[in-house]
């Protein structure tokens, strides 16, 4: 989301939190197993609409390979980002911008470090 981070420069807004298995079959999340989930939360525009400034995302680290289109946790030339990866050629994706105000990339598979995939977000919006 946005236009990366230094994964250094991640702030850490979620400790600790439990969210139950059930919970999770009843939304439909499949995962690799519960060691591998994680809470990232989402940072910048580029992906609004579908992952929002500070929304809590789950995501899977047991994913750490293109599995298909969906949307993952990269890191991209250095930098950290949550895109939606699609296929291009065999030695490119596409890094898609859910906000039409950004433009999508095309990377090189070669320099794409798949960490983790999304899985789930929490949409926080204050009432």
């Amino acid at each position: 989301m946005g236009h990366g981070q230094v994964p250094s420069d991640y702030n850490q807004a979620i400790r600790n939190i439990i969210v139950s298995a059930d919970l999770l079959q009843e939304k439909g999340v499949t995962y690799t197993q519960p060691t591998s989930l994680a809470i990232v939360t989402g940072w910048g525009q580029s992906m609004e609409g579908t992952i929002n400034d500070k929304d809590p995302v789950i995501v899977d680290r047991g994913v750490t390979e293109y599995v298909g289109e969906g949307v993952y946790l990269v890191t991209w030339l250095g930098e950290l980002f949550i895109k939606r990866l699609q296929r291009m050629d065999e030695e490119h994706m596409w890094l898609i911008s859910d906000n039409k105000k950004h433009k999508d990339q095309t990377a090189r598979i070669d320099d794409l470090t798949i960490h983790a995939k999304v899985l789930l977000v929490w949409n926080a919006k204050r009432l």
